[in-house]
This record gives C-alpha cells, sequence and structure tokens, in this order.
C-alpha cells in the first residue's frame, strides 16, 4: 500500500507539472516568500499592497499564517543559494509536495477515523472518491490551494465533537482559521454543532481552547504586526468582489450568465449581494433548526454537506474552489452509503467542470478556450441542476431513514 502511495503521489505531481505547470496561486505563495526574505517572515504583512504590485506585479499577502509555515525551508533554501527562481519545476515542487503530503495525510487520519466508527466502511469506495477523486487532486496539488486542507482539519475537528474531545475539536479548528480566509463557510456549521451539545462546559472548553489556539499560532506575527496577520484575509471576504459570483456555476451565475436576465444590481432596492446572503444563511439555518431542535435522523455529515452546498449555491462571490468542501463531505457519506455514490460521482463532475470554468472558459484567462455561447451557458445551466438534484436526493434520503 505504501508503494502505491508512492507511485500515485510522483504521478500526481508528475500530472500537475503538464496541466497546470505554473499556476498563478504558487507564484503568489513564491512572491510572498521573496517578501519574507527581503524584509523578514514576521513582517510579512507589513507590505502595502501598491508595493508588492510595482515590486513584483503580485498580489499582497492576504492569507492567513499558514502558508508561512514553509519559511523556514524556504530560509535554508535561500541562505545557501539554492532557493529556485521562477518558473522552474523546483519552484513547483517546493510547494506542491507539502500540498500533496498534506491531501493524504488528512485522507488517511479522515479514513482511519471513519473505519473506527464503522468497521464496514468501504476501501475500495474511500480510494475512488477521497485518495484519488480528480476533483481534489486538481484543487489541491495540481492548482496549488490550500481548500482542501482547510477542508480536512475542519473535518477532523468535526470528528473530535463527535466523540466529546472539545479541545482538539478547538484546536483542529484554530488551524483551519489560520489556513484559509474561507474559514467563515464553516462558522454556521461549527455553530450548529455547539449548539447540538446542549453542554455549557463543552462550549466554554471548546470556544476558549479555539481562541488560545489562534493566539498560540499566531503569536509570532501578532507581537510584529498586531491583528493584520488575520485581518488582511478576513477584511479580503467583505471586499464585495463581485456582485454575484461570476465564476463559478451556481444560481447567481445561473440566472445573470446563463439565463443572461438583466436585472440590475437592486432588487427594490436591496442589493442581490444582500439577498444572496440573506437566502444562503437562512436556509443553512433551516437545516440547522431540524438538526438541532427536531427529531431528525440528520446527522453531522449530512448537515454540513447541505450547508456547504447551499452556500455555494446562493452567496455571493463564490470561487469554483469552494465547491470542494460539500463535495467532500458529500463523499465522506457516499464511502459509507452506496446509494448517494453516483451523486458523489456527479458532485466531483461539477467540481472538475467548475475549476475548468475559472481556468478555460473565463474571457481573459491564460488558458481560454473559446467555446460557442449555448455550449458555455447550457454547460453551466445543467452543473447547476445537478447541485440542486444532489441537495434534493440527500434530504429526500434523510426523509426515508425518518420514517424507517
Amino acid at each position: 500500500m505504501t508503494a502505491i502511495f508512492i507511485a500515485g503521489s510522483i504521478g500526481i505531481l508528475f500530472l500537475a507539472e503538464i496541466i497546470q505547470p505554473h499556476p498563478q496561486d504558487l507564484h503568489t505563495f513564491y512572491i510572498w516568500m521573496q517578501l519574507a526574505f527581503e524584509r523578514g517572515i514576521f513582517h510579512i504583512y507589513e507590505w502595502t499592497p501598491e508595493e508588492v504590485l510595482t515590486r513584483f506585479q503580485e498580489f499582497s499577502p492576504n492569507y492567513p499564517p499558514f502558508i508561512f509555515s514553509l519559511y523556514p525551508l524556504a530560509w535554508l533554501l535561500h541562505h545557501f543559494d539554492s532557493w529556485p527562481i521562477w518558473p522552474s519545476i523546483y519552484a513547483n515542487l517546493f510547494f506542491r509536495i507539502p500540498l500533496l503530503l498534506g491531501h493524504l495525510f488528512l485522507c488517511l487520519a479522515i479514513f482511519r477515523r471513519l473505519k473506527i466508527k464503522d468497521p464496514t466502511t468501504s476501501s475500495t469506495w474511500a480510494i475512488i472518491l477521497l485518495f484519488l477523486n480528480p476533483a481534489f487532486l486538481v484543487a489541491s496539488p495540481i492548482w496549488g490551494q490550500l481548500n482542501f486542507l482547510l477542508w480536512g482539519t475542519l473535518t477532523l475537528s468535526c470528528l473530535d465533537w463527535e466523540i466529546d474531545k472539545p479541545l482538539t475539536s478547538a484546536l483542529w479548528a484554530a488551524l483551519g482559521a489560520i489556513i484559509k480566509p474561507q474559514f467563515v463557510m464553516f462558522l454556521p456549521l461549527l455553530t450548529l454543532l455547539l449548539v447540538k451539545k446542549r453542554n455549557l462546559t463543552f462550549f466554554l472548553k471548546w470556544l476558549g481552547t479555539f481562541a488560545v489556539g489562534i493566539f498560540i499560532f499566531c503569536s509570532p506575527f501578532i507581537l510584529t504586526s498586531g491583528l493584520d496577520c488575520l485581518a488582511k484575509g478576513y477584511i479580503r471576504l467583505t471586499g464585495g468582489q463581485y456582485a454575484v459570483a461570476d465564476i463559478g456555476y451556481n444560481f447567481w451565475w445561473t440566472l445573470f450568465q446563463g439565463l443572461s436576465l438583466n436585472l440590475g444590481s437592486h432588487l427594490f432596492g436591496i442589493s442581490y449581494a444582500l439577498i444572496a446572503t440573506l437566502v444562503g444563511n437562512s436556509l443553512v439555518a433551516l437545516m440547522g433548526y431540524f438538526f438541532c431542535f427536531r427529531s431528525s435522523k440528520m446527522d453531522w455529515l449530512k448537515l454540513a454537506t447541505l450547508s456547504l452546498l447551499i452556500l455555494f449555491c446562493f452567496l455571493p462571490g463564490m470561487n469554483p474552489q469552494c465547491l470542494v468542501f460539500g463535495t467532500a463531505f458529500l463523499s465522506l457519506l457516499a464511502i459509507q452509503k452506496s446509494e448517494l455514490r453516483f451523486a458523489a460521482l456527479l458532485l466531483s463532475t461539477i467540481q472538475c467542470l467548475n475549476l475548468a470554468f475559472n481556468a478555460f472558459w473565463t474571457p481573459h484567462t491564460r488558458f481560454y478556450l473559446s467555446l460557442p455561447v449555448s455550449v458555455s451557458k447550457g454547460t453551466g445551466i445543467a452543473c447547476f441542476v445537478g447541485i440542486l438534484w444532489i441537495l434534493t436526493l440527500i434530504i429526500l434520503e434523510n426523509k426515508k431513514l425518518k420514517h424507517s
């Protein structure tokens, strides 16, 4: 099994160099290391956007500090004049190898926990839907993003919540909070899980450990740059990047791009972005109500899947990468429930199409491929309808369990 994983890892890295030889996201991380070499790692957040744009034509550091855990190795390479140039295979591998190792570690840790909970959990489907799912491999080591790592740490947090371990659950959540600001998508889920416990002691232990964990993880940056290490990333999410999501196949893309409806930016004086936020969070709150206060067979995995898919569909500014979260939780369900496996395979395909849309079918992107308008719009609408069908399937399957 170890030999298979090693061979598979080498194959994934080789594939990554073919599909995405020099991803923009990895170039951004590369430049951030350059900034750290110049002023010191703990002063990384003191660079202004204007300075970085003028000097390097890149974004200033706007991630929480997890990505800079690679700096000690980068510093050693730089100190011994071995820091790779950009573009190069070595620069790509410097970031891709840790992403791949993190991906494999999280898959193994999560699968082991599922296997302990239920020994009948399918190893074959775990390999298909978790370890070798293109939706996750493309979004993580190939694309060069941290979303799968964020999902994995939050999943381990939920698994520890399930077995009444508030301290480790909170520490995993704190780690997730310093990986990417998209952590905010998990806040409704974590809140509902804490409410579900009906245990004030558990709640206080969890919340206190979470706060202490974030402070410990971020303390070297906080001492030099204050809360900028968190604020820059999280404020970015409130910056109104898009009035509606125009880079992902969700409700708003379908409404404004797929169906080309010209409805302006406001409805009765209310912005569509605000409407989207209210709709998404209201639906999640409704699911959470049934989970927390009604006699329902809905377990936390179903709640996680439904809530994250709903938020992807309705929140403004959703990047196609964000569909990874709901897809991964559905895959965990499908590993255990054969009736959901087709849905998981379909959603994984939709996730790959979302990433392809972002890479190939959005004008002015590096690999833009012009498609007939009817094909592009039809694909997007079909993807959104597929997500709605999957949401309906999970809800109906839950109702069947309740009546059985």
